[in-house]
């Protein structure tokens, strides 16, 4: 593979003078983008080898794509992070740079992040690669300032080129165990706190909360990402597998829920997600398992709350928007889901960027009335949620792309791995069983850890 690099490199070399010279001729910052076809890619060992910037989301019906590096970044920390996205994407453009991805996302609460992690961040990966079962395109993306020389970007495209085209390694066969496990709230305080936001919603203060829970696994050895990347899209195939990583902290899962995709002909997608039952371990199980979410008071008027937030939080923004009146059944490998799609059409002058402002954070996030749910969840929740789920995913420069509510998902380092879990909780909802969701909804990411039951014992 390193063949694609030498020569990628003798092409992009006198482009890089030319741009180079431009900008100190000008005196201002301009882009280099450049295109073309390479052979197929290990995404996953390149994103599990990166040492700095990368992203990765793989749809279980779409390509790969896969972001090493950043050109450029933009990072806020309050609640107006995609009103200042398309003021920076409008900048980008001004400089010169035409075709790109924007990608990134969100803390659930941007003021409310990890430790050194954004709220809010966006970036221009530098290598930007799009994989399906036939084609590998790759598209290279440098911001060059004007006291900057060809050199130095050369240096840096070599770096990012080995990280994405290096021979691949020989995967981990057993993901090590880990030293200990440490759930947080435990079991006896989390049925309290499932208590306690009852009698809030039953004193009016609430219509529903969505609390969640963690996990916090320690290990001796590293983790082999790689593995866990593999695990999860080979036993979640109809999810979005992702990853973002800063460095050594990783953020990653295998989401099942869409918060929005716009398409090239401002059609709009999105789907309602509320409501959740195990699978059965045989099939007449799993069928009844599904007609009981049906037909569960509790679960219906769960998903409605959602449905009806979703649709008028996007009616002023689109010409046509549709929602069918009855859920279905979303069954994934460990859950099943009352599920409703939405479609619509986005106004002329409204952009997907405001779309997913708009929709973040759902009632099957936060809850209902969604300021006040997300107020309560800060308050009592005994952990920071960081990005779990907050919105991930990719753009072009004018917004159309593709974003996911970032569900199922783990925060931390090779060696340690902070699971999260949340369940939507209304006036009728029973402590116990709110423990037993908590636990088979971590399942996803234990099983892609080798750890399928085995860290749920408290």
């Amino acid at each position: 593979m390193m063949h694609v690099v030498a020569d990628t490199q003798s092409r992009l070399e006198p482009l890089l003078k030319d741009r180079v010279a431009w900008a100190r001729r000008h005196g201002q910052p301009t882009w280099l983008t450049y295109q073309l076809d390479v052979p197929p890619v290990n995404a996953y060992q390149a994103v599990a080898r990166a040492g700095g910037f990368a992203w990765l989301v793989h749809p279980g019906d779409g390509p790969i794509r896969l972001g090493i590096g950043q050109a450029q970044a933009g990072q806020w920390a309050d609640g107006d992070g995609w009103q200042h996205i398309e003021q920076w994407t409008a900048r980008l453009q001004k400089e010169g740079l035409d075709e790109s991805w924007i990608v990134g996302g969100q803390a659930f609460a941007p003021h409310s992040s990890w430790p050194g992690v954004p709220g809010v961040f966006f970036a221009v990966p530098l290598l930007q690669i799009e994989q399906t079962a036939t084609t590998t395109r790759l598209r290279i993306a440098v911001r060059i300032l004007p006291e900057d020389t060809w050199e130095s970007h050369q240096k840096t495209l070599t770096e990012a080129f080995e990280t994405v085209f290096a021979d691949s390694e020989p995967a981990m066969t057993v993901l090590p165990a880990p030293l200990e496990v440490r759930f947080s709230p435990s079991a006896d305080r989390w049925k309290d706190l499932v208590s306690g936001a009852v009698a809030a919603i039953r004193q009016h203060a609430l219509d529903k909360v969505v609390l969640a829970r963690t996990a916090t696994l320690r290990y001796a050895d590293p983790l082999d990402i790689a593995v866990v990347l593999h695990h999860l899209r080979d036993q979640n195939p109809d999810a979005t597998v992702f990853l973002i990583r800063w460095g050594e902290r990783v953020f990653l899962g295998a989401t099942p829920e869409l918060l929005v995709r716009v398409d090239t002909n401002r059609q709009l997608h999105t789907m309602c997600l509320a409501g959740s039952t195990p699978r059965g371990l045989t099939p007449e199980e799993d069928h009844r398992l599904a007609d009981d979410l049906l037909n569960n008071a509790k679960n219906r008027r769960e998903h409605a709350l959602v449905r009806d937030h979703i649709i008028s939080r996007l009616a002023p923004l689109t010409a046509s928007l549709s929602a069918a009146e009855i859920p279905s059944i979303k069954r994934l490998p460990t859950v099943q889901h009352l599920w409703t799609p939405v479609k619509g059409t986005l106004l002329p002058q409204v952009s997907g960027f405001s779309a997913v402002a708009a929709l973040h954070p759902t009632p099957a996030v936060a809850g209902t009335p969604v300021a006040q749910a997300t107020q309560y969840i800060l308050q009592h929740e005994p952990f920071t949620r960081g990005w779990y789920a907050g919105p991930i995913g990719w753009a072009d420069l004018t917004g159309q792309g593709e974003w996911w509510v970032s569900l199922r998902s783990a925060y931390g380092t090779a060696r340690t791995m902070t699971l999260f879990a949340g369940c939507g909780i209304v006036e009728d909802s029973d402590p116990d069983l709110e423990l037993a969701e908590s636990r088979w909804k971590m399942t996803t990411m234990l099983t892609a850890l080798e750890l399928e039951g085995e860290a749920l014992h408290e």
